[in-house]
């Protein structure tokens, strides 16, 4: 063990070994802590700065940290080398803090300016059930072998008659059930379609057991368990992926996992993530972990993937065709994930390389293909899926929105963590802002919520031109120059977490209007492909944890979301849990998945002129065509009333 040595960080004061010269990101991955690098460790970003307290390290010299910075000691953690056991702390931006998101259900209420949209129903059938035994014990006139005593039981006390084995329902088969009493628990797995199919037998009455539902994110990571007898939810918990210290977005992922090792790290990555939140969920609802019977996911196509350990490289690549779309039932034990051997993991479907099952389980979840009213489905995310249809068809698309969403690519932003900013508004008389934190924490920086409604306010009160630029300095004491350049002070440094300025510049401005521009014309070029506009939408349901936080109006403001009725839109909350949850339910709802993926006609927007041109179009605040937007008013400062 003399070539390796122990890195530690705070404040967690976790501590792993890794190789003498190995990165302080490479180590924070190995330790299971979070950092925030945005470039998956390229040393572009210059989002993952901590500071070295103990031990020998060597860092180049890079732009991404400013003079003071360095003098302060920080450093980068995906350029600083460990040569001997150090002490690491962690900084406020680079650290990413999964206890903020305790507080944020899957579901929430619905954010301003819209309706909270109710879940579809589904007939409480689990495609994975848990059947309860009361076996006559064997005699020399009916002696039958153990399978199929058990085999005949269940068809008579349960009506399911059961003519597949899984093999290793046979092992210690004997045994559970004569230390039971010839009493037994029989785990049978009876899909819509297909025959049943027997996984394994436990010993004693042991219930119905529960489902765990997942939601596996780029860059969070839900799950819920519900009771199969009741389908009452015992618990939900989340936490940031952890693959988010390889690389922020799908693509960075896709790449990181072409490198040597790169795609097991990823997978284990995910799945060391899945096991945290599967362990929280355990101890809040108070079960045992062999109560978990069968577990369902969604997620986007790379993401279903990487859990997988499938190699997603072509789906980066022209024609854009993923390894597979429908995946078959999959043992969670053998991709990592700590449930019984026999619990079977089933993956939604996905449409396409860039529409993924989280999208099947969100039209799923909403009852947009049993709705014959015109309906925009929209998923807010790093890659912003859209689905435009009702209950006759059905398209969708990918935006590749990009991260400012969820705070990256933008200097001053961060996820939603404590002392994230994620309220903003200016005073239209003095122009002064109030800042709202979440968790009421110092300032860290602003998370996708508050970037939107920052944008919306600046714009509002004039200090924002619709072309992205700030205005005369002379305006505001906030709007300062640098380097030829204006920006906007957030928060003072006097007031920020890390005593430094929290600034919002004309380039993340540039990288905000990328991402709503890429969203909105995604909307309006399916609906074009369709021949239909954006006045043709009766419904608008917005889906996403994003979704439940944003304000409508601002939305709206800065051209996000086309500018209709606002009593037309409904917040769903996290429409990819609520699928996956109704798979895991009902067998109904499971094989209504599987169709709804296989009739959504995917609408490729790479190359598409129309898209290049209407993106194009809405670079701007909120659009270069203001009759698009006849709320948002010529003045200003009265802008965004309601139609």
């Amino acid at each position: 063990m003399a070539d390796n040595v122990r890195v530690t960080f705070l404040p967690d004061n976790v501590s792993t070994l890794v190789e003498r010269g190995a990165s302080v990101l490479s180590a924070a991955v190995r330790a299971g802590v979070h950092i925030d690098a945005a470039c998956g460790g390229s040393g572009t970003c210059g989002r993952c700065k901590v500071r070295v307290l103990q031990g020998q390290t060597s860092s180049p010299s890079t732009s991404a940290l400013s003079a003071d910075e360095a003098a302060r000691g920080l450093v980068l953690a995906c350029r600083c080398e460990v040569h001997s056991d150090a002490l690491i702390a962690l900084s406020e931006q680079a650290r990413v803090e999964p206890s903020a998101l305790s507080s944020v259900p899957a579901a929430t209420a619905a954010g301003p300016g819209a309706a909270e949209h109710a879940p579809a129903e589904f007939v409480l059938d689990p495609p994975v059930s848990r059947l309860d035994l009361e076996l006559p014990e064997p005699t020399l006139a009916d002696n039958v072998g153990d399978l199929e005593r058990v085999l005949r039981e269940v068809k008579r006390q349960h009506g399911i008659n059961v003519t597949q084995i899984d093999p290793m329902a046979l092992h210690g088969l004997g045994t559970a059930l004569r230390e039971g009493d010839w009493r037994a628990t029989a785990i049978v797995r009876s899909e819509s379609g297909q025959t049943p199919r027997l996984l394994a037998i436990q010993s004693g009455l042991r219930g119905a057991g529960c489902a765990l539902s997942l939601d596996i994110g780029t860059t969070t990571i839900w799950g819920r368990l519900d009771d199969l007898a009741s389908g009452t939810t015992l618990a939900t918990a989340s936490d940031y992926n952890s693959q988010v210290s390889l690389g922020e977005d799908v693509i960075t992922r896709i790449v990181h996992a072409e490198q040597p090792g790169g795609l097991q790290r990823l997978q284990q990555s995910v799945v060391r993530t899945i096991n945290g939140v599967l362990s929280r969920l355990i101890q809040d609802a108070g079960i045992a972990r062999h109560d978990v019977v069968q577990a369902t996911v969604a997620g986007n196509t790379t993401m279903t993937h990487l859990l997988c350990g499938f190699d997603p490289r072509s789906i980066r690549r022209a024609p854009y065709v993923p390894l597979a779309s429908s995946f078959p039932p999959l043992r969670a034990a053998q991709l990592g994930i700590e449930l019984p051997e026999q619990v079977p993991l089933r993956a939604l479907s996905a449409v396409s390389s860039w529409v993924g099952g989280d999208i099947t389980a969100g039209v799923l979840a909403s009852g947009l293909d049993r709705d014959p009213r015109l309906t925009l489905y929209v998923d807010l995310g790093t890659n912003g899926e859209i689905v435009v249809g009702n209950n006759e068809w059905m398209a969708s698309a990918s935006c590749s929105a990009g991260p400012a969403f969820e705070g990256g690519g933008v200097g001053c932003g961060v996820r939603a963590a404590a002392g994230a900013i994620n309220a903003f508004r200016i005073d239209r008389a003095t122009c002064e802002p109030m800042v709202v934190t979440i968790g009421q924490a110092p300032a860290i920086g602003v998370c996708g919520v508050g970037l939107v409604q920052m944008l919306s306010e600046l714009y509002c009160a004039g200090l924002l031109e619709p072309n992205g630029r700030f205005a005369d300095p002379s305006r505001s004491p906030r709007l300062r120059e640098r380097d030829g350049r204006t920006h906007y002070v957030v928060v003072e440094a006097a007031n920020s977490a890390d005593g430094v300025e929290i600034v919002l510049s004309e380039s993340d401005v540039e990288n905000v209007l990328r991402a709503k521009a890429a969203m909105y014309a995604g909307i309006v070029t399916v609906l074009e492909q369709v021949e239909l506009s954006v006045d043709d939408l009766q419904r608008v349901i917005i889906a996403g944890a994003l979704g439940n936080f944003l304000d409508l109006q601002s939305c709206v403001r800065i051209g996000l979301f086309p500018d209709i009725a606002r009593e037309r839109f409904s917040y769903i909350g996290n429409g990819s849990l609520l699928g996956a949850r109704a798979a895991a339910l009902s067998r109904e709802a499971l094989e209504r998945s599987e169709r709804i993926a296989g009739s959504i006609t995917n609408i490729e927007l790479v190359d598409n002129a129309r898209f290049i041109d209407n993106y194009t179009s809405a670079l701007f605040l909120p659009h270069t065509d203001l009759s698009r937007f006849p709320s948002v008013a010529s003045d200003r400062r009265g802008c965004g009333e309601k139609r």
